[in-house]
């Protein structure tokens, strides 16, 4: 077997759109291992093909191979593969219609973990789940940054699935720590500098656990630190008709600008999204 490198040939590069397209429905859904897309040809017909099965095993080449009846002889193999896994893939959004909000729960679905402040959690109270039909057991497991453990016990993230959600905190009353254990959160104390946690050692603590793929769902302060210290690969801009007041708009104008200095790239994605448009940066 053969793995061609010639990229000249309109076949050629339909085969690898096919292997990349392949790769892109599993990605974030086979764990630390990169989704991966495989197409085998003989004589520019395809034979066989695969992908990284769910949580990374078994990879896309022995799935494309597994079939015992195929000669594979001379064959060519077409194969993508991601950069090394990566921590710290954080898009964002501005979810303001039922439409946008439906995308919002695809994202969910497309991430292994999402990560948010207790600001958050408090005043939108979320399920941070994926609530779409079907796809409900691949909601992400839920990171809260919370120093001083301000999340309301009370809030949906700590009622449903609340095994699945872990709290950075610096804090050390015990009495406070155990009615968050009883709601069976995970907390993971971590120490703070200049009264804050480093964000590289969150994502490095998130990566241990196994989840390469976050999707980042906060305000506006924690989503600036992100920027700020370049931790954000993609970020996805949902942009409204909706009016605006004066001081909001001074905001997210300003906001926008950063958003312009941080990535080199910007692209209109088209979802069908009613009247609204997303965009996204890299």
């Amino acid at each position: 077997m053969s793995l061609r490198k010639d990229k000249s040939s309109e076949k050629n590069k339909a085969f690898m759109r096919l292997a990349l397209e392949l790769a892109n429905q599993n990605k974030g859904l086979t764990g630390l291992n990169p989704s991966v897309g495989c197409v085998v040809t003989y004589k520019d017909e395809i034979i066989s093909y695969g992908k990284t099965d769910i949580n990374g095993r078994p990879h896309a080449e022995v799935v494309a191979l597994k079939n015992n009846r195929i000669n594979f002889k001379n064959s060519n193999m077409y194969v993508t593969l991601e950069p090394c896994v990566h921590y710290g893939k954080t898009p964002q959004k501005k979810i303001t219609n039922e439409h946008s909000h439906k995308v919002s729960h695809l994202l969910r679905y497309r991430n292994q973990a999402i990560l948010t402040s207790y600001k958050t959690i408090n005043s939108d109270n979320p399920n941070l789940n994926c609530r779409i039909q079907g796809l409900e057991k691949f909601s992400p497991v839920k990171f809260i940054i919370d120093k001083d453990l301000k999340t309301k016990i009370n809030s949906k993230v700590l009622k449903l699935n609340s095994n699945k959600t872990y709290i950075f905190h610096n804090k050390k009353d015990k009495n406070i720590i155990n009615k968050f254990k009883n709601k069976n959160a995970k907390l993971i104390f971590m120490k703070i500098e200049n009264n804050c946690f480093d964000l590289n050692t969150i994502l490095k603590k998130i990566y241990s656990l196994g989840y390469a793929n976050l999707l980042l769902e906060s305000g506006p302060n924690l989503l600036k630190s992100f920027l700020n210290n370049n931790l954000i690969n993609d970020f996805y801009l949902f942009k409204a008709d909706n009016k605006i007041n004066l001081k909001n708009s001074v905001a997210l104008n300003s906001f926008i600008d950063l958003l312009s200095k941080k990535f080199k790239k910007r692209s209109q994605i088209n979802t069908f999204l009613d009247k609204e448009k997303l965009f996204r940066y890299q």
